[in-house]
Order: C-alpha cells, then sequence, then structure tokens
C-alpha cells in the first residue's frame, strides 16, 4: 500500500500494526513500517515527511516507537504529524515509563543509577562508544521529558492519561481504548495489573478545532443578505425586544440552509420570532421548540411541536422519531453551554448553534466563548470533542458593544464597513450581535 491508495477517513499506527489494534478500535488502521508493505502497511520511517495533504488524517497512534527514535529528532516529527492531522485531530501517544517497577528493575544503571540500556527494549550496547545500536531505545521516557517535549509542539491539548509523577505517585485517567488500543497498560497486562499500576506513559494530544464552516466564504454570504432582508420584512414580531434582531436572525438563516438537517431542536422561544424563521428557513425539517414559558409566545405554529420540559428531559428520539445524526440543535436559552455540550455527547447530538456565546466577564450563563478562554479541564473536555467552532461573523461591528464598553473581544471581520440604506437595519441592530457560534462535535 502506499500513501496515495489512502481514501476516506485515515487511521495511522506507528510501526508494524498488530491485529487487536483493529479489532478492538473497529478503525482502520494502517501501519507505518520499516519494513512492511503490504493491505494494511506502507513502508515508511515515521521520522521522515508523511507523504499526505495538510488535514487529512483523523487519528495517528504512536505506541512504543517514539523511545527508538533519538529525543532531539521528535519535535519534527510530531510537527509532522500535527501537519496531517485533520483539525480536532488525535494523536495517542504511549512510550515505556521508567518509573515503572518493572522497566526499572530489568534496565542497566550506571554508577549514579541512570539507566543507559534497557535490554526488554531490543537492540544492544554498544560499550566501546557508549550507546545503544539495533534499533533499541535510545532514551529512557519519564513525564518530565514527555511533558517538555510536548509543551514546545504545536498542540494546543496534551493530556495525560497514565504516568508516574516526580513524586513517583502512580496517576491513572480512564482510556477510551476505542481511539486507539495499548498493550502495556494495566487493563491488558498482567505483569502491571496487581496491583493496577501504569507501565506506559499515555497522553492523547489534540489539534485544534477548525475554526470555519466548511464550503463557506465570506462572498456567500453577503451574496445571501438581500434575499435575507426580503424575509426579515415580513417577520410577525416586528419589536422583538429580549429576543434576536436581525444580525443573529441573519447567521440563524444562512447556518440553518447550509447545514439541511432532517430535525431542527430549537431550545428558548421566547415570543415565537426564531421558530417562524426556522420554518421559513427549512420548510421540509421537523422542528420541536422547547420553553418552560411558552405563554410568551406570539407566534404559534401548528407545524411545530412544542415541549414546555428542558431539553435534557425529553426523550426527543422516542417521541418524535428524531436522529440526532440528523438534528441542529439551537440553544437560545441562557443555560450552560457545557452542560447542554455534555448532553448533546451522550445522546449523539452533533450539530450545535448557541446563540448566547458572550464573552468571558459579560452575559448571564456559562457560553462556549467563556470555556473556549479557561484554559482548564473543563475547556479540555472541550477541545477534546469539537471538531468546528465557527463564531459567525457581524454584519456591521461597532466601536461600542452592547454593555456600553469599547469592543475589544476577538470577532471576525464583518461583512460590510459601509453603512447604506438598503443595510442599514443590520448597523442600527449591530450592538445586539453577541457572537452566537456553531460547533460540531466529532
Amino acid at each position: 500500500m502506499r500513501f496515495v491508495d489512502l481514501r476516506g477517513d485515515i487511521y495511522l499506527y506507528c510501526g508494524d500494526l498488530p491485529s487487536q489494534r483493529r479489532d478492538y478500535t473497529r478503525l482502520n488502521f494502517i501501519g507505518l513500517s520499516l519494513t512492511k508493505s503490504d493491505t494494511l502497511h506502507i513502508r515508511h520511517n515515521v521520522a521522515h515527511k508523511i507523504e499526505l495533504c495538510d488535514d487529512s488524517v483523523t487519528i495517528v497512534q504512536s505506541e512504543d516507537v517514539f523511545e527508538h527514535i533519538e529525543y532531539n529528532q521528535l519535535p519534527s516529527c510530531i510537527d509532522e504529524i500535527y501537519r496531517v492531522l485533520k483539525p480536532g485531530g488525535l494523536l495517542r501517544i504511549s512510550v515505556p515509563d521508567y518509573r515503572c517497577d518493572v522497566l526499572e528493575r530489568r534496565s542497566y544503571k550506571d554508577s549514579d543509577g541512570k539507566i543507559y540500556y534497557d535490554p526488554g527494549g531490543g537492540g544492544a550496547f554498544d560499550y566501546l562508544n557508549h550507546q545503544v545500536t539495533d534499533g533499541g531505545h535510545v532514551w529512557f521516557p519519564r513525564y518530565e521529558m514527555v511533558r517538555e517535549l510536548l509543551s514546545s509542539s504545536k498542540f494546543e491539548v496534551a493530556r495525560f492519561l497514565h504516568y508516574y509523577d516526580s513524586s513517583d505517585d502512580p496517576i491513572m485517567n480512564p482510556i477510551d481504548y476505542s481511539l486507539g488500543y495499548i498493550s502495556r497498560t494495566p487493563d491488558h497486562d498482567d505483569r502491571v495489573s496487581r496491583p493496577r499500576r501504569p507501565m506506559s506513559i499515555v497522553v492523547d494530544c489534540w489539534k485544534k478545532y477548525s475554526t470555519e464552516l466548511a464550503g463557506v466564504t465570506k462572498g456567500m454570504l453577503v451574496d445571501q443578505l438581500d434575499s435575507f432582508l426580503e424575509l426579515y420584512d415580513r417577520r410577525p414580531i416586528k419589536d422583538n425586544e429580549g429576543g434576536m434582531r436581525s444580525p443573529h436572525m441573519f447567521a440563524i438563516y444562512f447556518m440553518l440552509r447550509h447545514l439541511d438537517k432532517k430535525f431542527i431542536i430549537e431550545s428558548g422561544v421566547w415570543k415565537g420570532q426564531s421558530t417562524w424563521l426556522i420554518e421559513q428557513a427549512c420548510p421540509r425539517a421537523t422542528v420541536i421548540s422547547i420553553d418552560p414559558n411558552l405563554h410568551y409566545r406570539s407566534y404559534i405554529s401548528q407545524r411545530v411541536h412544542y415541549e414546555s420540559k428542558d431539553f435534557s428531559q425529553l426523550d426527543l428520539p422516542r417521541k418524535y422519531g428524531v436522529d440526532p445524526a440528523a438534528t441542529v440543535c439551537f440553544f437560545d436559552d441562557h443555560q450552560n453551554a457545557l452542560h447542554r455540550i455534555q448532553f448533546a455527547i451522550k445522546h449523539g447530538y452533533r450539530y450545535l448553534i448557541f446563540e448566547d456565546n458572550y464573552p468571558p466577564g459579560k452575559g448571564d450563563c456559562l457560553s462556549v466563548k467563556k470555556l473556549l478562554a479557561q484554559h482548564d479541564d473543563a475547556a479540555k473536555y472541550l477541545i477534546e470533542h469539537l471538531k468546528v467552532y465557527y463564531e459567525f461573523p457581524p454584519v456591521y461591528r461597532r466601536e461600542i458593544t452592547r454593555w456600553n464598553t469599547p469592543w475589544v473581544y476577538p470577532t471576525k471581520q464583518p461583512l460590510l464597513t459601509e453603512v447604506t440604506a438598503k443595510y442599514r437595519i443590520f448597523d442600527d441592530e449591530a450592538t445586539s450581535y453577541t457572537w452566537i457560534a456553531y460547533i460540531e462535535l466529532k
């Protein structure tokens, strides 16, 4: 097999591919082997350039390979893997942890107690030149070494799952083996199963999600402004105080039409203006609109299914035949975005729009924009599951925000800069913009 033969989702395994890697994960991993070239392997040295386009690979797994490559060569190797990974793609690394008693005992040490050769890692030791030869372990990983290696890489998130910390304490976080089977863990290796303890340093490294909506250009957005305004002139509620105005209404109109899904779940109805817009944008879609206070509605549709329980309390697939994989969930409900995302992940919803996407320090709820600015475990969790995070651009941008503060928040360039009579309503309502965002989960 050659790189040019790869099609569809690409999963690469560094080294000769053991059968259980495919059997366990049900992912069609292809091995990058120094010696094999067959239906399951491409002959390739992982320290060299990978002959694939940027952003083309879903997962790369390196299991017990990096310790055979000189430490100073690994940064370029890791950067090359980063290049070929898709936005949101995963590099799973596992290397032997030489704080593990099994590995430490079998290794040769000098008079200072420093490991210089591990016979269990293969190869031989050249005592004349004092170096490991013939493919053995050329460095002996510990947590600090791997952390330093990854901190200088391009990866935005590196989550250490198994390792011994600098105090020799064992750290074991859950490993999702469906993303890549690992042999040398207490789950699969009897040598460290009683008592359970790490044998490998296991790290999941995530490439940053895409910040663009596939296939969408600024020109496409501008081209849709006129058709939207014709529709907006017919809106049933002329004064939608407390609800969406033209900048976000246009965003919903465009994104729903672009995504073109069979089901749309609207959480947060208010007076019903957004329900009307959803019907106009996607007349063939099944719409479920949710709000605990449905009595505020001015616009009520006979074609929409209304619910007064919270989204998280409803079994919509059972009640309405909703297919989560063919559904857009639109949240305009001022609820905790992390909780919404966790529920969506659990139940298979992948396409989400958040209207109340407030920047840090503003708004009345935890937004996606706030989450991504936190740099904590919640942010790491979100990044691990994000494929796309796309903030819809404003039509016009004012110097002052809705909070009467300078517009210092990172924002895409506006679609228009010159205010004309034709598009004045977008300028009149420009401060209603709050970084409405589309996210796609893996």
